[in-house]
């Protein structure tokens, strides 16, 4: 669980904490990221899978428990 989380923190930083309207335009923005003078796509491929399915898995929490105040 804890890795998970790390993912999420990891990736939500790699996007400036930006959270978009459209979830391709947040990928596009991990995938231009670079972390510590490494670009995303340097990055292990199995790192790569992890930080996506973190976001992917993040943004499917928030549309599930998101509820606007009226």
């Amino acid at each position: 669980m804890s890795n998970v989380r790390s993912n999420i923190n990891r990736a939500r930083r790699m996007v400036d904490g930006r959270i978009y309207d459209n979830f391709a335009l947040e990928l596009q923005a991990l995938e231009n990221s670079i972390e510590k003078g490494v670009r995303f796509r340097d990055m292990p491929f199995r790192l790569q899978s992890d930080l996506r399915q973190a976001l992917a898995d993040y943004r499917a929490f928030i549309e599930e428990t998101w509820s606007p105040s009226v």
